[in-house]
C-alpha cells in the first residue's frame, strides 16, 4: 500500500513535519545529523511498534516535550496513527478507530528496512542473522511466530530447571526442547534454500552479474546452532554437566544462525568494503521480495544511507532495479548526485537549525 502522508510531532528532533509523499523512490538528502533516518525511523515506528535506532522508546520523544505522534496516511485514505506518552505503552490506532497489536500492524503492512549498521551484514552478529530470517519465515510460514515463542518458552523453563537442579523438570523442558527443534530447522533451512536460489537465478541479481561476477559464487548456509548432522538429544545429554555448571543451555536452536561464503570462504576476507555493502542490500531486498510473494502485496522498502560506499555504477544499477521493481521505496543519502537518471524520483532536502529539523 502506498503512503500519501507522513504526519509527526515531538519525534526526536521534528517539532512538526507534514510532508507528502509520492509512490517511486523518494529521497531524503541532507548532512550527517540532520534528521534523514529519523523519517524512515517514524515509518517503521508507527507501521511496526519498533525503531531501528532505540529499545526504550521514550528516547523518541522529543526533549522537553511528554509525548510524540505519528501518523501515516495511505493513497486510499485510510491511516495508522501512533501515540507515546512518557513511562507509557506506544497506542497504535486504525483508521477504523481500532488498537492495533503489534503483530496486526506487521501482517497488514509488511516493510523492509535495510539501516547504515546492515551494510556489512555478513559480519554482524547471530541474532541480527536470526531476525533477518524470522522476518522472512513471519510471512512464508503461518506458525512461525508461535513456534518462536513456544521456543523461547522452553528454553527459558530448561534454564531455570538448571539454575535450581531440577532434574525431572531438565529431563521434561529438554524433551520438549528436542521436539520443537526439527519444526525450527526445517523452516529455517527451506527460507536459506529460498535465498539461495534466488542468489542464482533472480532478476535482481542477474542485473549486477556483468559487474559483479562474483555474486554467483555467494552461498549462505545454515548453522542448527549444536551441529550438522548430529542429534540434539545427544549433545544436551554430553552438555548436561556444563549446562548444570553455567546454569544454562549452551547449544541448541536458539544459536542458531547463518554464514556467507563465496566459494567455501567468508565473504568478510575476499570481499571488499563496497561489494558486501551491495551485498547487504541486494539479500534485504531479496527478503523484500519473498515477503512480496506471500503477502500479494509490493512490501515497502526503505532504504538508509544507501549511498556511502557504494560505487556509482552499481549505485546506478539499484536504483534502476528499484525503479522498475517496486511501488515505493524511500532511502537516505548525504548527498543527492547519481540520483538524476531515475525518471520516478521525488527529493526531499532536509537540514537542521537550532537542533530542530525541516524537510523541503
Amino acid at each position: 500500500m502506498i503512503i500519501k502522508q507522513l504526519k509527526v510531532s515531538n519525534f526526536r528532533s521534528y517539532e512538526l513535519l507534514d510532508i507528502t509523499i509520492s509512490s517511486g523512490i523518494s529521497l531524503f538528502h541532507g548532512e550527517n545529523g540532520a534528521g534523514k533516518s529519523t523519517i524512515l525511523e517514524a515509518i517503521q515506528h508507527n507501521l511496526s511498534g519498533r525503531s531501528f535506532r532505540t529499545q526504550n522508546i521514550d528516547d523518541i520523544i522529543q526533549k522537553g516535550s511528554s509525548q510524540f505522534k505519528t501518523k501515516v496516511i495511505f493513497e486510499n485514505n485510510k491511516f495508522i496513527q501512533s501515540e507515546k506518552l512518557l513511562n507509557t505503552t506506544v497506542k497504535h490506532v486504525n483508521s477504523d478507530n481500532k488498537i492495533q497489536k503489534i503483530r496486526e500492524l506487521l501482517e497488514a503492512h509488511p516493510l523492509c528496512l535495510l539501516e547504515s549498521n546492515d551494510f556489512f551484514f555478513n559480519s554482524s552478529n547471530p541474532e541480527k542473522k536470526r531476525s533477518y530470517l524470522n522476518k522472512a519465515l513471519f510471512y512464508v510460514e503461518q506458525n512461525h511466530i508461535d513456534l518462536l515463542r513456544k521456543l523461547k518458552k522452553i528454553h527459558n523453563q530448561r534454564n531455570h530447571a538448571l539454575k535450581i537442579g531440577s532434574y525431572e523438570d531438565i529431563k521434561l523442558w529438554t524433551e520438549q526442547l528436542c521436539d520443537i527443534e526439527p519444526l525450527i530447522t526445517k523452516q529455517n533451512k527451506a527460507i536459506i534454500s529460498n535465498i539461495n536460489t534466488r542468489i542464482k537465478d533472480s532478476a535482481l541479481v542477474k542485473t549486477f552479474l556483468a559487474k559483479n561476477a562474483w555474486i554467483s559464487d555467494i552461498e549462505l548456509i545454515y548453522n542448527t546452532g549444536f551441529g550438522e548432522g548430529v542429534d540434539l538429544n545427544e549433545v544436551l545429554s554430553l552438555n548436561l554437566k556444563l549446562d548444570k555448571l553455567l546454569k544454562r543451555t549452551n547449544e541448541g536452536p536458539h544459536k542458531r544462525k547463518f554464514t556467507i561464503k563465496s566459494n567455501n570462504e567468508d565473504v568478510n576476507l575476499k570481499l571488499s568494503r563496497g561489494q558486501q555493502k551491495l551485498l547487504s542490500i541486494i539479500l534485504h531486498v531479496l527478503q523484500k521480495e519473498i515477503i512480496d510473494e506471500h503477502t500479494l502485496t509490493d512490501t515497502l522498502l526503505l532504504l538508509d544511507d544507501i549511498s556511502s560506499e557504494l560505487d556509482s555504477d552499481n549505485l546506478k544499477k539499484m536504483l534502476k532495479y528499484l525503479e522498475e521493481h517496486t511501488e515505493q521505496t524511500l532511502m537516505t543519502s548525504i548527498t543527492n548526485t547519481s540520483f538524476n537518471d531515475i525518471n520516478d524520483l521525488q527529493m526531499f532536502h532536509v537540514e537542521q537549525r537550532g537542533g530542530v529539523s525541516y524537510v523541503r
